[in-house]
């Protein structure tokens, strides 16, 4: 474990470098694009290793293959998912909290979650959304004091399971039915654990857009 590490990727183009192995221009640009993606949401200010990785990626990286990743076209289920989240978007003091409801990708929730963490006015973005038969949290962070992780576990206490590193986690409640009311009931209950744990009042509530 290398907490002070930015990107999972760059811990991997190290692992590449101790053996001397060569990296392809194809996996090149693929640890640049995984790089940037962690990079670019909580994981806060890039360390040195990430620096080293990414100067060193750039020179060897299939420029056209990055293109591609970076610019990927998307589905209209993408921005719908920013849609119900800028919708629901509602944030107590330092701690946004939104909703995307039914989604077909996990990665939707992490994705959302750290595009709201960049608002000026929060250092905590909780998103949750219902996958399948469960209800899916992902929490994104840039404060210093305290990990997301250790947040993550307390919401999730004797109801779910989850779980993280400093500045992101997630984690996943099994829904008995999948109602409306259960839904609202469980993000109610993550939204009282998150408010009180950073000792906010929930009367403290803004909607981001009007």
């Amino acid at each position: 474990i290398r907490p002070e590490v930015g990107a999972t990727s760059s811990i991997i183009f190290s692992y590449f470098m101790e053996l001397e192995e060569k990296i392809s221009p194809e996996l090149g640009a693929t640890l640049i694009f995984a790089i940037e993606s962690d990079l670019a949401g909580a994981a806060g200010t890039p360390a040195t290793l990430d620096q080293m990785a990414l100067s060193s990626l750039t020179l060897i990286a299939d420029t056209h293959k990055l293109y591609q990743m970076r610019y990927v076209d998307l589905p209209q289920s993408y921005y719908q998912a920013y849609a119900n989240a800028l919708s629901t978007a509602t944030y107590f003091d330092q701690a946004m909290i939104s909703h995307l409801g039914t989604i077909d990708s996990l990665e939707k929730p992490a994705v959302l979650a750290d595009f709201l963490l960049r608002f000026d006015k929060v250092q905590w973005s909780l998103t949750t959304a219902v996958h399948e038969s469960r209800l899916a949290i992902s929490l994104r962070t840039n404060n210093p004091k305290l990990s997301a992780g250790e947040l993550m576990r307390r919401l999730l206490k004797s109801i779910g399971e989850g779980g993280g590193h400093r500045t992101k986690a997630g984690g996943f409640i099994k829904l008995e039915n999948g109602t409306p009311s259960e839904i609202d009931r469980l993000r109610t209950v993550l939204k009282r654990r998150l408010l009180r744990s950073l000792k906010i009042r929930m009367s403290r509530g803004q909607k981001l857009v009007t």
